[in-house]
Order: C-alpha cells, then sequence, then structure tokens
C-alpha cells in the first residue's frame, strides 16, 4: 500500500516543514538554543577576564615577587588571576631554579676574580665563609643580609673586614708610641691590603717607619 505523502499547509514553507506549527517551533527551538550559546560564551568571557589587581600573585604563592612589568603584561592579556599564578608558578618551580643557580655561579666568579683566588679551592671557601662568620658578629642582620646576597655587597663586606683589622692595628700602633715598634709590627703593616690603597693609611705607616728605624 502506497503512502500518501502529506499535504504542505503552505507552499512557501521549507521541504522538511509541513505545518507551519512545525516550522514555528523549529524556530523557537533554535532561539533558545542561541540564547543557551550566548549565555555560556558571555560566562566565559566573563571568567576569562583579567582582574583589576592581581591580589596574591606574590613570592609566596608562585615562588618569587613577579614584576610589576610582566604583571602588566598579563593584564594585557587579559590572563585571568588563577591562570596568571598557575603559568608563574611553572616558572618559579620549574625555569627560576636553574637562572638562580646560573646567576649564583657568576656571582662567586665575580668574587673569586676580586679576590684573585679559584672558586673551587678550599682557599676561596675558607676565606668566604669566615667572611660571612665575621659580618654576622660585626654587622646588624638587615646589613648582614643586605651584603651577603649580592657579589658586591661581598666584596663590600671584605673591605669592611679588612678596613676594621686595619684601623685595629694602626690604633694598637699609634698607642704604642716611637722606639715600642718590632720589624714583624711593620712588616704585618707593610702587607696589609690597605698598604698603598688607602693614603691615609699608607702615611701612617710612613710615619711609624720613620721614627722606628731602629725596630727590630
Amino acid at each position: 500500500m502506497t503512502e500518501t505523502p502529506p499535504v504542505k499547509e503552505h507552499a512557501a514553507l521549507p521541504d522538511k516543514f509541513n505545518k507551519v506549527e512545525d516550522l514555528a517551533k523549529a524556530y523557537n527551538a533554535s532561539g533558545a538554543e542561541a540564547l543557551k550559546v550566548r549565555t555560556e560564551l558571555n560566562a566565559l568571557q566573563e571568567k576569562w577576564k583579567a582582574p583589576e589587581k592581581y591580589e596574591g600573585v606574590d613570592e609566596k604563592s608562585v615562588g618569587f615577587e613577579p614584576s610589576p612589568m610582566v604583571l602588566a603584561v598579563m593584564k594585557d592579556n587579559n590572563i585571568p588571576l588563577e591562570t596568571a599564578k598557575a603559568i608563574l608558578k611553572g616558572v618559579g618551580d620549574h625555569l627560576l631554579p636553574d637562572v638562580r643557580k646560573a646567576a649564583t655561579q657568576l656571582e662567586i666568579k665575580a668574587i673569586a676574580a676580586d679576590w684573585k683566588l679559584d672558586p673551587a679551592s678550599a682557599q676561596f671557601k675558607e676565606k668566604f665563609d669566615s667572611l660571612l662568620a665575621w659580618s654576622k658578629q660585626a654587622n646588624p642582620a638587615e646589613m648582614h643580609d643586605a651584603l651577603s646576597g649580592t657579589a658586591k655587597g661581598i666584596m663590600a663586606m671584605d673591605r669592611l673586614r679588612i678596613a676594621e683589622m686595619t684601623n685595629q692595628r694602626t690604633a694598637n700602633f699609634n698607642s704604642q708610641g716611637a722606639g715600642t715598634v718590632t720589624k714583624a709590627d711593620i712588616q704585618k703593616m707593610a702587607t696589609d691590603p690597605k698598604m698603598y690603597r688607602d693614603p691615609e693609611y699608607t702615611n701612617k705607616v710612613i710615619k711609624i717607619v720613620e721614627a722606628n728605624p731602629n725596630a727590630s
């Protein structure tokens, strides 16, 4: 038995619709679906939005303190807060340790060059350790921490120790007076690192030598 094809209510209806009611239902359904998609898209856009300020993105959460420039670039690229944290934490966990290690090695080489020592030598380690021990006792904690963090700081620390030792020796020699300085004392003063670097100290040594021509 041959089925009779459905009769269209209107000739203008699209092929897959026979009734105006079916067409209306289809349009309503597609409109609701479009609204749902638009709503989800709006929610996604709102979620993928940079905050006014990256609160909590700091050394405690990502392993280092991001610079204002880094945070500004993230904001310009509309990076959300949690995504920013994840990116920076990855940098802190995997990339930064290697960068810090390389920087530390360069700092050690700079200190060794200033001291004219091999950075791998026992003499370098001994001087470095003794210098830090001296600084902890001689300087306030804030000053010690600031100086010990960089090569330039360590070099400055070394010069501070030299200056303190030189001042102590000079004071001792000055208090002894002429005729009481030994040849060994003069040799110590003449080989002090501050000799010929510090004009004031050098002049003091010369005067003490002139005042003690017969030192023995």
